[in-house]
């Protein structure tokens, strides 16, 4: 079987499971690698090859995209050497080690400046404060809430359930009862615009001024762009999400707690908020500081088993 029917075949038996934005990446990698290789016979493609390829890799990419690389290519021949058409090691196929930086989050402050630069009585402009609302108060994916349907939506009650994209469990998310005021005004001039069935939507035309179509990330990328010049720090629709989570940690939730709430597949992903979390990390780290003399000379704790002169 040649290399690029192997990748079609892939990818049809992958769309179901993964979301379109992954299909379409892992496709481009695949077919970059396919045209690397000269479109050989799949299993002809052995361990020195492969090895010859991420080196090639190493020399245009940084490791963010060199790792997503090596993922999207063990994917792929896990699932052929599954199926007896592959003999690669592909759980031997690593990607570099990404250097960690500390992510992007909303604080409770920068929410507050975001939320009261909108003006709630101009309807563009309470679109917009109703998205960060609800992306701070539930911390749901941007693709999460852009999915949203005015059906999901009670009157009677600041909460619904959405389907989580990655592992497709149902979830609950609530918001305040500020968040639900705000969103029923929304709700109540935007069903007086049309019969359409998404919650959010993207302005009318200039060719058309009656046509609308369910509102993009890349339109809510755009108002971050536009806040983010406005008020001086960075502003992204994940960062709320990063936020949330900060937030519960600081109000004394787990990683347990985390993962229930974002709707993380992974408790690793929970983890992560913990161990780089301002707050949780600087208690622990000042608990177990070296201790002090009123006098400011620093001594071992008394249950240490040294024991020096201070």
């Amino acid at each position: 079987m040649k290399f690029e029917k192997s990748i079609e075949l892939y990818i049809k038996s992958r769309s179901s499971r993964l979301s379109a934005r992954t299909v379409s990446t892992y496709e481009s990698v695949l077919k970059l690698f396919c045209k690397w290789l000269n479109n050989p016979e799949l299993s002809t493609v052995n361990d020195d090859i492969l090895d010859d390829y991420l080196a090639y890799l190493k020399g245009i990419y940084q490791e963010r995209t060199r790792s997503l690389h090596a993922n999207a290519i063990r994917a792929f021949f896990k699932h052929w050497s599954a199926k007896d058409e592959s003999t690669i090691s592909w759980e031997l196929i690593q990607g570099p080690r990404i250097t960690e930086t500390f992510p992007d989050f909303i604080s409770r402050q920068q929410f507050e400046l975001i939320d009261d630069t909108l003006d709630e009585d101009d309807f563009n402009q309470l679109t917009r404060k109703v998205v960060f609302q609800l992306l701070w108060n539930t911390g749901m994916r941007i693709s999460e809430l852009l999915s949203l349907k005015i059906a999901d939506i009670q009157t009677d009650r600041n909460y619904t359930y959405i389907t989580t994209l990655k592992t497709k469990k149902l979830r609950m998310v609530m918001w305040n009862d500020e968040c639900h005021r705000l969103l029923m005004k929304y709700i109540g001039i935007r069903i007086c615009m049309n019969k359409g069935a998404s919650l959010f939507q993207t302005a009318p035309s200039s060719r058309n001024a009656g046509e609308r179509t369910p509102l993009q990330q890349r339109s809510v990328q755009r108002w971050c762009k536009e806040l983010q010049n406005f008020l001086g720090f960075p502003i992204r629709p994940h960062a709320f999400r990063h936020g949330k989570c900060h937030e519960i940690l600081n109000a004394g939730g787990n990683r347990h707690q985390i993962q229930s709430i974002a709707g993380h597949s992974n408790i690793t992903s929970s983890e992560i908020y913990v161990r780089l979390n301002l707050q949780e990390q600087g208690e622990l780290l000042k608990k177990f500081l070296p201790m002090e003399t009123t006098a400011g000379k620093k001594l071992h704790r008394i249950d240490s088993p040294y024991r020096f002169t201070a």
